[in-house]
């Protein structure tokens, strides 16, 4: 009897503990989620020396830099675009020459347009050849 009451208190601390824990993790997350909904900085977090992540600009934006231009994966949201823009600014003064679109979701391809014009030319893998009602679907119009 005694064993099963000591049994019976330590999973009551266990199980009070462990929905503290997740009460605290959940309120992480909520807070993390209303800050980047009402933050319209970007994060740019600096990978390697010529590689970077920025975030907070819908999806996630992995660039890369080099002698011969600059390659973006994915280009966020349309309402991030001129933010990312400044962004690219800020960590190299090299050209936008490709942007590799990883979905066709919002947050992926709603910066095409904006951050097509800031570069020298549009890379969309698919299989219809580039140009024509796929570039206007890739970028906007």
């Amino acid at each position: 009897m005694c064993k099963t009451r000591h049994i019976s208190n330590v999973l009551t601390k266990v199980w009070k503990s462990t929905t503290v824990c997740l009460l605290l993790i959940l309120s992480a997350f909520v807070f993390v989620a209303y800050s980047q909904e009402n933050n319209n900085a970007l994060e740019v977090l600096r990978i390697r020396p010529n590689f970077y992540v920025i975030s907070g600009a819908g999806g996630n934006i992995s660039v890369q830099t080099g002698p011969d231009g600059t390659v973006l994966v994915d280009a966020g949201s349309v309402e991030a675009a001129d933010r990312v823009v400044a962004a690219m600014k800020k960590t190299t003064e090299q050209p936008i020459r490709y942007i590799i679109n990883t979905s066709a979701d919002a947050g992926h391809i709603g910066g095409n347009g904006t951050l097509s014009r800031a570069g020298r030319s549009i890379f969309a893998a698919g299989t219809e050849a580039l140009g024509g009602e796929f570039a206007k679907a890739m970028t906007n119009g």
